[in-house]
């Protein structure tokens, strides 16, 4: 699994607290791709008639609404102990955290070689390291 980038820390010369500086670019990249995503699961599933069945995604769940706070969370991951959890509408959060698009975008469709290995599970997200 790739390693979070590190984020850049300071300290407060009055508090000792760290303040981090967060990368916008990678903040805005997982959220934008993350919604694109969303939007062309979207589009397809609105298209039933005229896409193939195996090119459906049967239960696809947006994560519109918290894609750049999950963004934000991924940048900030950067210790050795650092963990998370991730659920179904965890796909911005791991696209910061290095989860490759072709997984992103192929096992939500129950491709083989996924995270979902071919399962018909819907947009579930896994990136075990």
């Amino acid at each position: 699994m790739p390693r979070a980038v590190p984020s850049k820390h300071r300290r407060s010369a009055t508090s000792g607290a760290r303040a981090t500086a967060i990368d916008w670019r990678r903040v805005a990249h997982a959220a934008l791709t993350s919604r694109a995503l969303d939007d062309l699961e979207e589009a397809t599933n609105r298209s039933r008639a005229l896409v193939p069945r195996e090119h459906l995604v049967l239960y696809q769940f947006s994560a519109r609404g918290h894609d750049v706070a999950q963004s934000i969370l991924g940048t900030l991951l950067d210790h050795p102990h650092d963990g998370i959890g991730a659920y179904y509408r965890s796909r911005p959060l791991l696209l910061t955290l290095g989860l490759e698009l072709d997984d992103a975008l192929g096992s939500p469709l129950g491709r083989a070689g996924g995270f979902s290995d071919g399962r018909d599970i819907g947009v579930v997200c896994n990136m075990p390291g």
